[in-house]
């Protein structure tokens, strides 16, 4: 049921055929996608911020879901597209990011953008742009960002461990022998029963 309820939260996501951004489940957004995320809300992937309503594309996210921290973080757009603050602009937006492979480091991120009609279009992505998934906007009208990670690909899922067993191993001994002992006895009243009809 918390699987469904997370993969069915709502994310803001860009339209190319409506010029906006419509509602679409966590779920379906998909690596390249433009997403909007309004304050107070939940990043649905991994994203590279692009700008925000606070100037040079400055945003302050809570992290406490990731590392346990409760003191608020800085992050910020590069200054190429820290402008790209309403959704005309957004949808003539064109660029391609590459990046290193996913990998559970949730303080490091290699990359750079390749941005069209620019001129030495290609511009260096630091950790200070990356905003993970669980991470929570806060003080911030809202923000701009484009989906590098999602799924098992982020960084949250990818530090995701199976709780470990709380058994002792006098406990794990134990119940090997009471196993032994319940075949044993079964062993024997089988053994019985056939014994007796003979």
């Amino acid at each position: 049921r918390q699987d469904d309820k997370t993969n069915n939260a709502l994310a803001m996501v860009y339209s190319n055929n409506k010029k906006t951004f419509v509602e679409k489940g966590w779920k379906d957004v998909c690596v390249g996608d433009f997403v909007k995320v309004k304050d107070g809300g939940f990043f649905p992937a991994d994203l590279v911020i692009l700008s925000s309503t606070l100037p040079k594309g400055m945003c302050y996210i809570e992290t406490a879901s990731l590392d346990g921290e409760t003191n608020l973080k800085v992050r910020s757009a590069i200054s190429q597209t820290s402008h790209l603050t309403d959704e005309k602009q957004l949808a003539g937006f064109v660029g391609k990011i590459k990046c290193e492979d996913p990998n559970r480091h949730i303080y490091t991120f290699n990359g750079n953008i390749e941005i069209k009609d620019e001129s030495n279009g290609v511009f260096p992505l630091s950790p200070s742009v990356i905003l993970l998934r669980g991470a929570k906007l806060m003080n911030t009208g809202h923000i701009f960002g484009v989906v590098v990670y999602t799924g098992h690909d982020s960084k949250l899922l990818m530090n995701y461990k199976k709780a470990p067993s709380k058994r002792s191993n006098m406990d794990k001994i134990t119940n090997h022998h009471i196993y032994f002992l319940f075949a044993t006895l079964i062993s024997v009243a089988l053994a019985s029963t056939g014994a007796s009809k003979v």
